[in-house]
Order: structure tokens, then sequence, then C-alpha cells
């Protein structure tokens, strides 16, 4: 039975292994723009790039663990049903669930891990990953790109020609300021000075000899022009920038107790958005035991040899458990059902539904 279960995990670790590649870098992409800034900032260091993608890594995991685990038991399981390997094992006296018992082990394992990270790791690292992210703004602002369009913030964009003597000084400055998307004022100065207070989180900037152009807030058409010798503007660092470290703290920042004692504090809405976050860092971590069963019992019915078809199938699954979660969680911040029965929906559906079929297996 070691052996048989050897090359069980040995044919896990090939499909678990690229389904974590490829659910991470899908997944990495909603930071894209974050890590876009950081390589085409001048004075990054490689080492704080590879800390920004390090700090994001455990939130990542908590998501895409649970699904490599269903993609690997999807693809393993449907392959051999395919190649009628569980048929051979099964008329050679071996039941299924003795191979369905290593997979159970890893299911647990990743169980484990997962809560572990959800409830202890990522509360740190997704707080010290959006604080260096608010620490680097704060440097991109004093060192704007040139013959660039600068994006600061999502209502600013800053264009330089050439820079100035001093740091934060610039020379041939339009500025772009929108409003609903939409450019409603333009500054241009031959001179301009970007100065950063990260300790006050306070942003200055200061134009020399320009002008600009506003439009009529009342009739687009129509726009103002004037000069000016000097203009001045000071703005808290968190409006400008688009820095996911500064405001309070995000719900995903909070430990288990800062979660337990803000829900004390809060009624209605609010404490069930916060039930639901302290519920899901349980739930989720559970979701691996799910997609086990459901990757078993989906795999040993249907007779998928394509890896591709197996792995379309996964995201099908995969779908269906953050549909039932999303809902689940909708309901539950709306107070229509407890918030700890909207987290725990999915995986008392489908884990049900695996626990059945699983079951089946086992008993033909």
């Amino acid at each position: 039975m070691k052996r048989l279960h050897r090359y069980i995990l040995t044919e896990f670790a090939g499909p678990m292994g690229l389904s974590l590649l490829v659910f991470t870098f899908v997944l990495m992409t909603r930071r894209i723009d974050d890590l876009i800034a950081l390589l085409n900032f001048e004075d990054v260091e490689w080492q704080l790039v590879a800390t920004v993608v390090g700090l994001l890594l455990p939130f990542l995991l908590t998501m895409t663990l649970p699904m490599g685990l269903l993609i690997a038991c999807l693809t393993v399981f449907s392959r051999w049903n395919s190649d009628r390997e569980l048929l051979i094992l099964r008329t050679s006296g071996i039941n299924p669930f003795t191979v369905l018992k290593p997979i159970l082990v890893m299911g647990a394992v990743s169980t484990l891990l997962v809560m572990y990270f959800s409830t202890q790791v990522v509360p740190w690292t997704y707080s010290a990953f959006r604080g260096t992210m608010y620490q680097v703004a704060t440097r991109m602002a004093q060192h704007l790109s040139i013959n660039s369009y600068n994006k600061l913030g999502n209502n600013l964009i800053v264009y330089v020609t050439a820079a100035g003597e001093k740091a934060g000084s610039y020379k041939g400055l339009t500025l772009f300021f929108s409003k609903e998307g939409k450019v409603d004022q333009m500054l241009t100065a031959k001179e301009g000075q970007v100065d950063v207070d990260p300790d006050k989180e306070m942003i200055t900037l200061q134009l020399e000899n320009g002008s600009f152009y506003k439009t009529d807030a009342k009739d687009p058409s129509h726009f103002y022009i004037g000069t000016f010798d000097r203009w001045v503007s000071q703005t808290a660092l968190g409006k400008v920038l688009n820095a996911p470290g500064q405001g309070p703290k995000k719900r995903r920042e909070y430990t288990l107790a800062e979660l337990k004692e803000a829900i004390a504090k809060e009624s209605g809405k609010a404490a069930n958005t916060l039930k639901v976050e302290y519920h899901e860092r349980f739930a989720i971590p559970f979701s691996c035991l799910v997609f086990v069963l459901m990757g078993f019992s989906f795999g040993s019915i249907w007779k998928v040899k394509n890896k591709t078809l197996g792995f379309f199938l996964g995201v099908l699954l995969i779908g269906v458990y953050w549909i039932l979660l999303v809902m689940g969680e909708s309901l539950g911040i709306k107070g229509r059902i407890p918030p700890m029965l909207g987290v725990w929906t999915p995986n008392l559906i489908l884990g049900g539904l695996g626990i059945y079929l699983s079951w089946k297996t086992c008993r033909q």
C-alpha cells in the first residue's frame, strides 16, 4: 500500500504544481498595476519587488491551494478512470477508499496550513504589503519619470519634460486633473516642485510661471483660461497617491481578536460584514477537503483523458463554489441569513455532495 500511496502522491505533484502556478499568476494580475509601477520605477531595488511579491503570496495561497487540489484530483482520477486503472485496482481487491486515504490526508494538511495562513499570517503580511506600497508611492511622487505620463492617484496625471537641479524639482510640467473619468482642468508650468512629508501624510505641489485651463461645470463646451506666477497646493497624501497603505485598516488586516472586538462594538450591517470576514477565516480553509472529495468523486465518474478538459471542469466547479460563497456573503451581510450560515453554505452543499458521491464510488 505504501508503494501505491507514493505513486498517487507522485501523480499529484505535476498537476498540483502547475495549477498553483497558473492560479497564483492569475490572481497576481489583480495587483499588476502596483507591480508594473514598481518595475518602471528607476530607483527600485529587486529586493523590494521580491518583498512585495512575497508579502502577497500567503494571501494568494489561501485561495490557490484549494483550487490546485481540485484540479489535481480531477486530472489524476479522470485519467485513471479513462485508462481503467481504477477498475484494475478494484478487480485486484483494492477498495477505492484506500486510494482516497492519502488524498484526504493531503486535504487535511492543506486545510490546517490554509487556516494558519488566514488566521495568523495574512493579517500581518497584507498589512505589511499595503504599508510597503504606500512608502514606495511616496518615493515615486518625488521621482517622476521624464517624458512620461505619471499617474498620481485616480484624478491626477503629471507630465514632465526635464528634471530640475534639486530633488523633486522639474521643468516643463503639465498637470491633468480629472473628474468622473474626464479631464476638467489642465495646468502648465515652466518649473515645479513636489515635496512629500510621509510623517504628516501630506504632498505639496508648487508651480511657477504657468497657465491653467478649466472647463465650465455648467457648460462643458466653455472653459476658462488664466495665468499665474505661483501656484501652491497641499493635499492629503492618500487623496493624491493611489497607494493601498493609506487610511484605516482593512478588515483583512484584522487579527481574530481584533475582529471579535470590532464585532462587539458594531451593529447591523457593519457587524455582519465583520462576522462574514471572521467565519471566512475558517470556512475557506475547509474548502481544501471539499475540493478533494469533489475532485475524487467527479474524476472517478467522468472519463476525461484530456488534461485541458479536466482543467476547465475544475474551473467550472470552482466557479460554482465562489458563486455560492458570494451569494452567502451577500445574504449574510444584509442580515437575511446568519453570516456564519452564509459563509459555510458552499462547504455544506458541495461537501455533502462530495461525501455522497465518494461514498457511492467506494461502495461500487
